[in-house]
C-alpha cells in the first residue's frame, strides 16, 4: 500500500533562533505518535522564509509531488502562501492543499481569499 505523503510548510519572517516550526512540528509529532499512521502516512515539515520567491518554494515543495500540503499561515506570510497555492494548484491540481490562518476575535473564516487556491481551510 502506498503511503500518503503530507508536507507541512512553515514560512518564517527571517532566519533566527525564534524561527521554529512549532505548529508543523507539533502536528507531525501527534500524527507520528499513532502507530497505525506510520503504515499509511509519511509526514515531513519544511521551513522557508518570506524573502524566498513563491516560485522557488513551490518548486522545492513539489520536487517530489506530495499528496497533501499544509501551510502555517499568518499575517506576515499570507500573501506568499496564497501565491504558492495558486502555483501548485495550476501545476498539480490533484494535490490537496490546506491552511490554518489566524482569525481575528469575533470573526469566522468562510472562504479563503483568492478563490479556489486551497482545497479546504482549517479555522480554529
Amino acid at each position: 500500500m502506498k503511503k500518503i505523503t503530507l508536507k507541512l510548510v512553515s514560512i518564517h519572517i527571517k532566519d533566527s533562533p525564534q524561527a521554529v516550526p512549532l505548529a508543523a512540528a507539533s502536528l507531525k509529532a501527534q500524527l507520528d505518535s499513532v502507530p497505525s499512521n506510520s503504515l499509511r502516512l509519511d509526514v515531513s515539515f519544511h521551513d522557508y522564509y518570506v524573502d524566498s520567491s513563491a516560485d522557488f518554494i513551490s518548486e522545492d515543495i513539489c520536487r517530489n509531488i506530495p499528496d497533501m500540503i499544509g501551510f502555517s499561515t499568518y499575517l506576515w506570510n499570507r500573501h506568499i502562501v496564497l501565491e504558492i497555492c495558486r502555483i501548485i494548484k495550476k501545476k498539480f491540481p490533484a494535490v490537496l492543499l490546506f491552511a490554518k490562518r489566524e482569525i481575528p476575535k469575533g470573526k469566522t473564516l468562510r472562504r479563503w481569499p483568492g478563490g479556489n487556491s486551497t482545497s479546504f481551510n482549517a479555522a480554529g
